[in-house]
């Protein structure tokens, strides 16, 4: 088990957290393989997001445009790194896609593992939060949490199923009605 998963598995078990693999959606898309374009050896673990890089997504980039409201308010201090990891603050930003190229490719049977978790989820009135994460516009996890609900870690690991070239895009999307906190923690090829 790779020393992160140890860490996640972890947090995960100290917190009594819902984690649930799940592959990428069967929506087609062709892909180059350029699995060997970023220069990134075999066995090494690449953190395919940072903090300090998410912006927000163009409504015509959104792949939740459905879910989008007419006006999206978003405060830009609503997002921010912090402390190594990614937050969303959705009393200042309740409707949030975010965006940003892969820093590495990603290769047939890689495993991406990912660490996502929110504070206790609390509204005026009882609604339902949604999170995901898209990767080159396939959903690669993705949770609809019923509000109010309990402080929640989501640590989950996926096998990649196709070619994905380093700068393609990955998108954050959290909409979350009351005032809450979303955090990325990481997302991650690891390569054997």
């Amino acid at each position: 088990m790779h020393p992160f998963s140890r860490i996640s598995l972890a947090a995960c078990l100290w917190a009594g957290c819902h984690a649930t693999p799940r592959g990428p959606s069967d929506k087609p898309r062709d892909t180059t393989d350029t699995s060997g374009d970023s220069g990134v050896p075999p066995g090494e673990t690449v953190d395919l997001v940072v903090p300090e890089d998410w912006v927000e997504s163009s409504a015509e980039a959104d792949p939740f445009l459905d879910h989008r409201p007419a006006e999206v308010d978003c405060d830009p201090s609503g997002f921010h790194p912090e402390d190594g990891i990614f937050e969303i603050e959705t009393e200042l930003c309740a409707y949030a896609s975010l965006v940003q190229g892969s820093r590495s490719d990603i290769a047939p049977g890689d495993t991406l593992s990912l660490l996502v978790f929110h504070s206790a989820l609390a509204a005026p009135e009882p609604a339902t939060a949604h999170a995901a994460i898209v990767l080159d516009g396939r959903v690669l996890w993705e949770e609809e949490i019923p509000i109010p609900a309990a402080t929640e870690i989501y640590a989950t690991e996926v096998t990649a199923a196709r070619a994905v070239p380093q700068g393609s895009p990955i998108v954050f999307h959290v909409h979350n009605h009351g005032a809450n906190s979303w955090k990325l923690g990481h997302l991650r090829r690891l390569r054997d």
